[in-house]
């Protein structure tokens, strides 16, 4: 009995640490509100593509009915709270209309999981990064890239490496030209563990598909050139 009220008790410190993460996230985003695209880092060894959760449901006060488009081996719509739980959220709790996993590995998904995700409007099916969909009911989207849907050769760094992952020229494609399309509205890349990181291969990567995000952005209207 002892044990299983420590578990309790510690569970519920892990959900209200979570929660105060959250609010700190959110906050952030929002104080960003006269940014055309807002992005965040996840801080070393977190790990936790749960980040996207907070990080977009603050977005999503100022975009009511929003898309999304995330890169990852896992379709992360479990119902338990923690890394795997972020798009069933959006989705259940802040108006997200539909959902693009591209990446994914069907062989580290639950039959239950694909339901749930198929059953709400979600699509697996790619798309070429020169022919970016703008579905008509929520043009407005958010893109999420985890680290762990690249092939772990080149992405060693993740807490689930993938040994039949997308190629990283793929996925720079997709950052450049979501960094040029003006219905973005957040970015960011998550999952990256410096813990399993080797000669900071996975960092290096992680830095090549922001600078790709920002030189595709670079050439939005309006936006200022060097």
């Amino acid at each position: 009995m002892t044990a299983v009220m420590a578990d309790g008790r510690r569970r519920r410190q892990d959900r209200q640490h979570q929660h105060q993460r959250d609010l700190r996230i959110e906050d952030g985003a929002r104080k960003q509100k006269q940014t055309e695209v807002k992005m965040v880092r996840v801080r070393p060894n977190t790990g936790g593509h749960d980040l996207t959760f907070p990080f977009v449901r603050a977005v999503t006060e100022r975009h009511k009915a929003m898309s999304g488009v995330y890169f990852d081996a896992h379709l992360d719509v479990r119902a338990e709270v923690g890394s795997g739980m972020p798009f069933r959220s959006l989705i259940e709790n802040c108006g997200v209309k539909k959902l693009t996993c591209i990446g994914l590995n069907p062989l580290v998904n639950s039959r239950e999981h694909f339901e749930w995700f198929t059953r709400h409007g979600g699509s697996t099916e790619p798309f070429r990064p020169d022919a970016w969909p703008t579905p008509p009911h929520c043009p407005d989207q958010f893109v999420s890239i985890d680290l762990d849907s690249i092939d772990s050769a080149r992405a060693p760094g993740v807490s689930a490496p993938n040994p039949a992952g997308l190629a990283p020229q793929l996925v720079a494609a997709y950052a450049h030209a979501a960094g040029r399309n003006s219905n973005i509205r957040c970015f960011d890349i998550m999952e990256l563990n410096p813990d399993y990181d080797q000669d900071g291969r996975t960092a290096r990567l992680a830095a090549h598909l922001l600078l790709s995000f920002l030189r595709g952005f670079s050439h939005r209207p309006g936006a200022a050139h060097p």
